[in-house]
């Protein structure tokens, strides 16, 4: 959201780390090292691993949550495709910040269930998505269904 002009944002920063996934054990070490640790939500995905931590910037507490992605993975592609459906679109902007409103109205809603209740319209969005092009060898990758952005 916060990469979106004019959506709201929770306090919250969402980072996207795209590396191969080779290099994802080290780099979840390296998180980890510095501090962050694993999010005990279902976002921590073996195919979209969260690693959390909090900081104190401008005399506010931010939540910080780091997403690692492959740069051929169908995760980057979903994610980077939704954010520009975004930043095109402000009519859906605007249906996208009242799903989150919605989402967020109860204080003591979980990330789980906030997670949850975006989940419909994300959904909408990316089945929207065209396909992706064969890859150089003429085989096509990414053939799962949307997952949860």
């Amino acid at each position: 959201s916060t990469s979106v002009p004019g959506l709201q944002a929770k306090p919250m920063l969402d980072l996207l780390l795209v590396v191969a996934r080779a290099r994802w054990a080290d780099c979840l070490a390296e998180l980890e090292g510095a501090g962050f640790h694993t999010k005990d939500t279902r976002s921590d995905l073996p195919e979209k691993p969260v690693r959390a931590c909090s900081i104190v910037w401008d005399g506010d507490r931010v939540n910080v949550n780091v997403h690692l992605a492959c740069p051929e993975g169908r995760t980057h592609r979903e994610l980077l495709w939704f954010r520009d459906r975004l930043r095109d679109d402000p009519a859906l902007v605007a249906e996208y910040a009242s799903v989150k409103r919605h989402a967020f109205a109860d204080e003591r809603v979980t990330p789980a269930a906030y997670n949850d209740l975006k989940l419909p319209f994300i959904r909408r969005v990316l089945a929207s998505m065209p396909p992706e092009p064969p890859a150089a060898d003429g085989t096509t990758r990414g053939a799962a269904p949307p997952s949860h952005t």
